[in-house]
């Protein structure tokens, strides 16, 4: 057996073959480990220093870079299965219902907006609504999940579903659907007004979506590696 000391200059070995990550690290560590005690069980005359240089000389010339590639691989697609299946369970029963409800809701609301002034502030509203509630969601989300202490691969933005920043999209949206052309507005008619809505919301529980990845990313990341987030 390994004594602490060894083990954490394992770590240390790593850190210094330019493995940042925390969690990186704790998996190459645990196979080092096994990979020297195996072989110095097996030859009692080999000591630590000399078993960690050929333990490492297996790697090949690239060093941990391989394994680095193949963690963030495997990363991206946990990330993504799990992006996929929070996606999809909001478009089943009974989330996907409250989305049609809302259209619904918006679509008899447009029977009783006469004015273009109207609509318009009405839509306004609808934009600043929801772009407030998931500011409010993704805040809750930094606030109640701080940040480990230590560089974890798992939480790397670049590794989670990338999707262009919501705000950035209402107002094409709302540009789009309330642009006026010849005195006629797209807002006139009911079925693209109904559209636009569900267009909206589409778009949110897509973010909702990702920061649900997010936080099921740390929760994970806090079980698996509780070390990280310990002063």
């Amino acid at each position: 057996m390994l004594t602490e000391k060894q083990i954490n200059s394992l770590y240390k070995f790593c850190s210094h073959h330019y493995v940042r990550y925390y969690d990186v690290q704790t998996e190459l560590v645990d196979h080092l480990t096994n990979a020297i005690e195996e072989k110095m069980e097996a030859d009692k005359n080999l000591d630590f220093e000399t078993t960690l240089k050929n333990v490492y000389e297996a790697f090949g010339d690239n060093g941990f870079k391989k394994i680095i590639q193949q963690k963030t691989m495997a990363i991206k697609k946990e990330h993504s299965l799990s992006f996929s299946k929070t996606l999809k369970s909001f478009f089943i029963p009974p989330n996907v219902l409250l989305v049609i409800a809302i259209a619904i809701i918006y679509y008899y609301i447009y029977h009783f907006a006469y004015s273009d002034n109207l609509l318009v502030r009405l839509w306004g509203w609808t934009t600043v609504s929801l772009t407030f509630l998931y500011t409010c969601f993704n805040i809750g989300l930094r606030i109640k999940y701080r940040k480990p202490l230590k560089l974890l691969l798992s939480l790397q933005s670049e590794n989670f579903p990338y999707i262009f920043p919501l705000t950035a999209v209402f107002p094409i949206i709302n540009k789009f659907f309330t642009y006026n052309k010849s005195t006629e507005t797209f807002l006139h008619n009911p079925t693209r007004y109904m559209l636009a809505t569900i267009c909206y919301l589409s778009i949110l529980m897509l973010g909702f979506a990702i920061s649900t990845v997010f936080k099921n990313a740390i929760d994970k990341s806090k079980k698996d590696y509780p070390l990280a987030f310990q002063n």
